[in-house]
């Protein structure tokens, strides 16, 4: 969300710039079509987050229908609001979000450039909401879905919320883009009996 209205240079690369023999993991529902941001533009501004956290709710309930994901991002949207949305009320939202369907949900916070505990969430089937920054007044949520790694450089495969596909990269190095927040999700598996 650029609260500049400028063109935003964010660090976002496909697949076929990632490191030759470089390792990967995706989670399955990196194959799904993701929510954009412009699908709601009419009715929403500033609204990557809610878009993000429709995303995360992609994942963790196995995807939708493009109407069902219209009425996920409906959802979101009217526990996030237009942006900017900080991370605490993102974290907040979420919680809320899945309580009101009567879900429990579990989030993992996890240090901005952490990424033996981002590899691990992403192996543990935990998607990831991740709020980066571009400049000061230039911050954008993304969903995290799978990971490559090639000689100790790490890289968050995204749903960037501009591309239907998740197949974008963010470097996770400080020198090439300002991370601000990494959160992981899951359902809780309550134990029966």
């Amino acid at each position: 969300m650029s609260l500049l209205n400028k063109k935003s240079s964010y660090p976002f690369f496909t697949g076929k710039e990632l490191p030759e023999g470089a390792r990967t993991f995706s989670l399955p529902a990196a194959s799904l079509p993701f929510a954009v941001t412009g699908d709601f533009a009419s009715e929403a501004k500033n609204h990557c987050a809610a878009v993000c956290m429709t995303n995360l709710e992609l994942c963790l309930k196995g995807g939708r229908d493009r109407e069902g994901v219209r009425e996920e991002f409906h959802l979101s949207h009217r526990v996030l609001h237009n942006g900017p949305v900080f991370t605490r009320s993102f974290r907040n939202g979420m919680l809320v979000r899945f309580r009101r369907e009567g879900i429990r949900l579990l989030q993992q916070v996890i240090g901005p450039y952490d990424t033996e505990t981002m590899e691990a969430a992403l192996l543990a089937g935990r998607p990831m909401a991740v709020l980066i920054m571009a400049s000061p007044l230039d911050w954008h949520w993304v969903t995290a879905v799978g990971m490559a790694e090639k000689d100790g450089r790490f890289f968050l495969q995204i749903a960037d919320g501009w591309n239907r596909r998740a197949d974008r990269y963010l470097s996770v190095d400080r020198d090439r883009c300002r991370i601000m927040s990494v959160t992981a999700y899951s359902l809780a598996r309550d134990r029966k009996g």
